[in-house]
């Protein structure tokens, strides 16, 4: 009579088929159409140039800020010129520029989030692009609300 052997602690059979098999690296990691994370580009030069168009944007904000004031301040003063109307002109090619320009940067942000590298500069392209393009909208609704509720 043959004694029974205990059973092997990693025996391979019918009970273990549902076992994916050996762990290897980290999640994510992978060939595609392997559980993980699908297989993205290798750069992140859409979120670098993201950065740059929305920090060029900001000083186009800033720096328009500062000539569009002066257009009234100096302009209104002389006689035969309205420093209003060049504002109003000047305030509407700005925003033109900026809307652009922050849009610009939100969608080259969303582009490049999707890179393998430099996540950080298309995070903060998406934060410049994403509060440009909120503020410009809010603006421009506070502006056609304003003159509708004042009859104009």
């Amino acid at each position: 009579m043959s004694e029974q052997q205990p059973p092997r602690p990693y025996a391979s059979g019918p009970t273990d088929a549902a076992w994916p098999g050996p762990v290897t690296g980290y999640p994510g990691q992978g060939y595609p159409g392997q559980l993980g994370e699908a297989p993205r580009g290798r750069s992140g030069t859409a979120g670098r140039i993201g950065l740059i168009v929305g920090l060029l944007s900001v000083l186009v904000s800033v720096v328009g800020s500062f000539v569009l004031r002066s257009l009234i301040y100096t302009h209104s003063t002389s006689p035969g010129r309205d420093g209003f109307a060049l504002f109003r002109i000047g305030s509407v090619v700005e925003v033109i520029v900026l809307l652009a320009g922050y849009a610009t940067a939100l969608i080259l942000g969303i582009v490049g989030a999707r890179a393998t590298q430099n996540r950080l500069s298309a995070g903060i392209a998406i934060g410049i692009g994403g509060a440009g393009v909120i503020g410009i909208a809010t603006s421009w609704l506070a502006t056609l609300v304003g003159s509708t509720l004042a009859g104009y």
